[in-house]
């Protein structure tokens, strides 16, 4: 019996998961002994059966068996090795916390035993304790210091915290390791990607693709390195090779989607979104990137977009939790921010003042990142708040369980159906009151798990309640508040003057120009002889983008010497760019946020129609709050008029050269005092509401 159970063993271990019948057969052999094992045999035999069960991913048939050999062994060698799978098991099942507890029973007898502590160190990951994962891989490498594995994990472990120096150094010593660690050079060139070291980023994804060929991952990198540089046409090519031979690769379809859409390709990518859809029905971020492409396409009403909205929770959301019991009242409110935009965003450019000054005696800020870019921004959210937690990688429960732990009052989100977004965390509904603010903020979430969202009068005038699942909080101001950043150009004369000619210019995402857009901007230039049009964005630097704008404007009649096309600039760059345009054109029908704000502050006046949702109204809000109510427009026709009028009074362009920075500065949305005050009695009352 002993050679029968040992021929089971070799089968198992031999194959290394190679022979796909290995599994079964060795459950054959095992099973046929059952009956006549007893004692230490028969706990071997159910280690074993409970081995061939993880070998063929059935880890809840495998906890079966492994649970009855825990009970039969005596030796704690034995009972270490039982106990490590029962809390792989648990873990792949994303049952965490029994993997937690059970891990902990071991801890005293497994200080040797290198796979425990590596477990451990990934179990501590996904449950949000990156310290705690950083000790257990040091241990471990402590027990196995040539091990590339744990230094490719100890360096996602400093990309999660923003220690990138170290990161890289820990790629590189995995690398040095093992060359042909794929997964650890698509890492160390995804995190060169973010730290926009493209070339440096490409070498590494290259060397995978000359050693493997076709290796996907590597391919993508090379993609989003082209889509990040505004080479939307290579990123396009290489986002369909990728899904000619992997139809359902949820990243490649939800790329190739975002880069026709920011290239003006609207109906393309939602066909694509559409076509992933059936295909990946799970992927919630192919449905939240579908809805946010509706916005910028100008054949969907708001009656459609609403509607496809409310299907997101239902199909998405995930279990909610028992609500958190309320606090002491004498205890200070505890707010908790989530997003990827803790950093030069316009989250971060919105909200960084607010935060700052919010009431350190009332309220305590908690904020919980999902991107792992930090700046100046960073820096600043960071020290201004209680705690920041950075939950890159975690899972939505243990997001969501961070969140209760923390005791958080009331949660507000800020990546909406944007990137980096957590909305299963809010369907899970870890804290008392969800609040929807700033970040991917175009319309409703369609969340009946979000309790409130944050807007103002004339962001939402009153009568559109009911095109909202969220109670409307309209602040008394407007509902963004603004940090000029400290390298903020000077202003120069008017263009006009010393041109000659009007200069027109749009700098908003590119995305946002469409066909009626053009049409009514070829209308206007053929209204004021002379007059140029500069765009400005990134995917500008795509080929085929710009030939479409320039047939587009041709065959409207406008001649392409009066279309300047600029790709991407540093911000600083950027915002000096303004001091050679004269009036700023708000697209349709998504509105302008922070552009609108930076055009206004370099002296630049710009016009608004506004379209029918929440995205096509951050620019009248923000003109109505700076004091110029005049530039928001109700038709077409006024829209052109205002437009023409404005170019007409080459004194009146320069008299606001001089006095719009200070109309920005003086305004409500830069008085940060008094916008920290109001949300603080916001949040206040929402408290109130909910006794």
């Amino acid at each position: 019996m002993t050679n029968q159970i040992k021929q089971a063993q070799g089968i198992l271990y031999r194959s290394a998961g190679q022979i796909k019948e290995a599994p079964e057969k060795a459950r054959s052999i095992l099973n046929n002994l059952k009956s006549s094992m007893h004692n230490k045999s028969l706990a071997e035999v159910e280690y074993l059966l409970g081995v061939s069960w993880i070998m063929e991913n059935n880890y809840s048939n495998a906890l079966v068996h492994l649970a009855k050999a825990l009970d039969g062994f005596t030796s704690n060698d034995d009972k270490l090795k039982t106990g490590y799978l029962i809390g792989l098991c648990y873990f792949h099942l994303g049952e965490l916390e029994k993997s937690e507890s059970i891990l902990n029973l071991l801890k005293d007898v497994a200080r040797r035993h290198v796979r425990f502590w590596i477990l451990f160190g990934d179990l501590s990951v996904r449950l949000g304790k990156p310290r705690e994962a950083l000790e257990y891989y040091v241990h471990a490498n402590s027990l196995e210091p040539k091990n590339e594995e744990i230094a490719y994990k100890i360096a996602k472990v400093y990309v999660q915290e923003g220690n990138w120096s170290k990161a890289l150094q820990l790629f590189d010593i995995a690398l040095k390791m093992k060359p042909n660690y794929f997964l650890a050079r698509v890492e160390k060139g995804e995190l060169l990607r973010n730290l926009e070291r493209f070339d440096e980023a490409l070498r590494e994804f290259q060397t995978n693709i000359d050693w493997v060929g076709d290796h996907t991952a590597s391919l993508m990198g090379v993609a989003l390195c082209k889509k990040d540089q505004g080479d939307y046409d290579s990123a396009i090519q290489i986002f369909q090779e990728i899904l000619h031979k992997e139809p359902n690769h949820p990243s490649a379809q939800i790329n190739l989607g975002g880069s026709l859409l920011e290239i003006g390709e609207y109906e393309e990518a939602e066909n694509v979104y559409l076509k992933a859809l059936k295909k990946n029905g799970y992927d919630s971020q192919l449905f939240s990137n579908y809805l946010m492409a509706m916005h910028y396409n100008p054949r969907h009403t708001k009656e459609e977009i609403f509607q496809a909205h409310l299907k997101w929770e239902p199909t998405y959301g995930l279990k909610p939790m028992p609500t958190p019991a309320k606090r002491e009242e004498k205890k200070k409110i505890r707010l908790g921010f989530l997003s990827g935009g803790f950093r030069k965003h316009p989250v971060g450019w919105m909200i960084t003042g607010a935060l700052e000054h919010l009431d350190k005696n009332r309220f305590e800020c908690y904020l919980y990142n999902a991107n792992n870019k930090h700046d100046e921004i960073t820096k600043r959210l960071y020290e201004s708040s209680t705690e920041m937690t950075s939950v890159i990688g975690w899972s939505d429960e243990s997001i969501a369980q961070r969140i209760r732990t923390d005791e958080i009052d009331i949660l507000v989100e800020l990546s909406g159906h944007a990137a980096d977004n957590k909305l299963k965390v809010i369907t899970k509904r870890p804290a008392r009151i969800h609040v929807k603010w700033v970040g991917g903020l175009f319309n409703t979430s369609g969340l009946k798990s979000m309790d409130f969202l944050l807007t103002d009068a004339v962001q939402t005038p009153e009568g559109v309640d009911d095109w909202y699942t969220e109670k409307l909080i309209r602040l008394p101001d407007d509902y963004v508040s603004y940090v000029p950043p400290d390298y903020l150009p000077d202003i120069s004369e008017a263009p006009l003057i010393r041109n000659g000619y009007l200069t027109l210019a749009c700098f908003n995402n590119p995305v946002k120009i469409n066909e009626v857009l053009l049409y009514q901007w070829s209308k206007i230039l053929l209204s004021i002889p002379g007059s140029k049009l500069l765009l400005k964005g990134k995917s500008y630097q795509s080929q085929r983008q710009r030939l479409r704008l320039l047939n587009l404007f041709s065959n409207m009649g406008v001649s392409n010497d009066r279309i300047i096309i600029e790709g991407h600039s540093p911000h600083k760059n950027l915002l000096d760019r303004y001091n050679d345009v004269d009036i700023a054109l708000d697209p349709w029908p998504y509105s302008g946020g922070l552009s609108t704000i930076e055009a206004l502050i370099m002296g630049v006046p710009l016009i608004s129609y506004p379209g029918p949702t929440f995205a096509g109204r951050h620019a009248a809000s923000h003109l109505v709050h700076t004091g110029h109510p005049e530039w928001v427009a109700n038709s077409w026709t006024d829209y052109r008029k205002k437009i023409i009028e404005l170019s007409e009074n080459p004194d009146d362009i320069a008299r606001l050269r001089k006095q719009l920075r200070l109309d920005v500065l003086k305004s409500p949305i830069c008085d940060l005092q008094r916008f920290s005050k109001n949300l603080g009695k916001v949040f206040e009352d929402m408290l109130m509401s909910t006794k």
